[in-house]
């Protein structure tokens, strides 16, 4: 018997590390370094792990357009 394949995720407005990397089309180095700067800042709704608000990386992302 085949299994069904996994349902996709729904769309969430929180994005992990790696996800945060390919929506602001940079590396590891430079998430770090705009935290640190406090210019995006990450929540932990599990412990351990960090993810970002899609709203804020939007708000970042216009605050640099200007």
């Amino acid at each position: 018997m085949q299994e069904d394949p996994p349902e996709k995720p729904t769309k969430s407005p929180l994005f992990n590390l790696e996800e945060t990397c390919a929506y602001l089309k940079v590396g590891r180095t430079s998430i770090h370094k705009l935290v640190k700067k406090q210019f995006i800042t990450p929540i932990n709704p599990v412990p351990g792990r960090t993810t970002f608000l899609k709203s804020d990386l939007d708000n970042f992302i216009n605050s640099r357009k200007a």
